[in-house]
């Protein structure tokens, strides 16, 4: 085993594999790094999309439930949100997931005539509009981890909360099927 040209080919193993493992272990901490950076930005992203949605929706609510309202006037503010709400998935889309960007422009979208049935097209109704804000809101905690971080956190702390609006959530929940 003292044969030099054995003892010289493992020692150039050696530093061969010792380059190409700090190399990797480089490229790997260059890239934890960057992930971090761009999830804080992903993360900053959805939450500001995640409040256009609730500032969106109590202005469509507020539009369907105005009499007041003609059915183009209706339309038009239906129209300025879906566009404010396309606009600002655009401008992010390099960090949006593309369902996640269907699904929040297409959530508005014919609320003029809720209340107000049109014929030939499908009514829709304020409790279908909710429905779907509760599962676009569900799909932004789902894509930005949050929902998964509430359920670490409440697995470590083991908080048991209980009220009677709380029990009623949870046998609506339970009804539903979500858990």
């Amino acid at each position: 085993m003292s044969d030099p040209i054995t003892v010289s080919l493992i020692g150039i193993g050696g530093v061969i594999l010792g380059v190409i493992l700090t190399e990797w272990l480089r490229k790997r901490s260059r890239i934890e790094a960057f992930s971090s950076l761009v999830y804080e930005k992903k993360l900053n992203i959805y939450e500001e999309l995640f409040n256009k949605i609730n500032a969106s929706s109590e202005l469509i609510n507020e539009t369907i439930n105005n009499k007041e309202l003609s059915k183009d006037e209706k339309f038009e503010i239906e129209s300025a949100v879906v566009l404010d709400i396309c606009q600002f998935t655009d401008k992010h889309q390099l960090y949006l997931n593309d369902e996640v960007i269907v699904q929040c422009c297409t959530l508005f979208m014919d609320t003029h005539n809720i209340n107000a049935p049109v014929e030939d097209e499908p009514e829709r109704t304020l409790e279908h509009l909710h429905e779907q804000l509760s599962n676009t809101k569900n799909i932004i905690r789902s894509e930005t981890g949050v929902e998964k971080v509430n359920k670490l956190f409440s697995s470590i702390t083991k908080a048991k909360h209980s009220s009677p609006v709380i029990e009623y959530m949870r046998a609506l929940k339970k009804k539903k099927g979500d858990k």
